[in-house]
């Protein structure tokens, strides 16, 4: 996506593109406009929290190519890591057996697999983890040329965090904050 809005294709990325150090090099970005929590999902029981002293030894599957991935490859260095190619792979691959836990996006987890038939059984480890993504959460794209517009859309953002629009939104969605404030 980066190329093609580069090659003004298109004005913006909003796709849920996670503001890191690489992407900053070839386009700006907005100021987040959220920052899911990422969270670990087991077999109910399994682990009584997801520190790395527990993990020693076990098999974690998470999405690769991602700032979870990351974190993973770089926090939990005596585990397994298992990549998969999709968010929703790194559960089949946790169901299957391939892997003892899971690490992803906390709407994912519960949304599309612990509250679906697949998901029972399995139950969210420790707390949520919030990950700095070299910049942090999830940010409009926008080419480096376009600094006024990156600023309309920071103001716009402001501007529904401050009326009340943002709360209100997410509350309709989400039963945790998804600001990253």
């Amino acid at each position: 996506m980066i190329p093609a809005l580069n090659a003004k294709k298109f004005d913006i990325i909003v796709a849920s593109m996670s503001i890191t150090e690489e992407r900053k090099k070839a386009v700006d970005f907005s100021d987040p406009y959220y920052d899911v929590p990422s969270r670990f999902v087991a077999k109910a029981g399994a682990f009584a929290d997801h520190k790395p002293e527990t993990l020693k030894g076990k098999t974690i599957v998470v999405l690769r190519n991602s700032p979870r991935a990351k974190f993973v490859q770089e926090t939990y260095k005596d585990s397994t890591v298992l990549l998969a190619g999709k968010e929703t792979e790194v559960y089949m691959e946790l169901t299957a057996g391939r892997g003892d836990i899971a690490f992803g996006s906390s709407v994912v987890s519960s949304e599309s697999f612990l509250k679906k038939p697949e998901g029972k059984g399995f139950a969210q480890v420790g707390d949520v983890v919030r990950l700095d993504a070299g910049g942090g959460g999830v940010g409009i794209a926008i080419r480096k040329a376009d600094g006024d517009l990156r600023e309309k859309i920071n103001a716009a953002l402001a501007a529904i965090r401050k009326n009340g629009t943002y709360k209100q939104l997410q509350s309709k969605y989400f039963d945790f904050d998804i600001s990253g404030s």
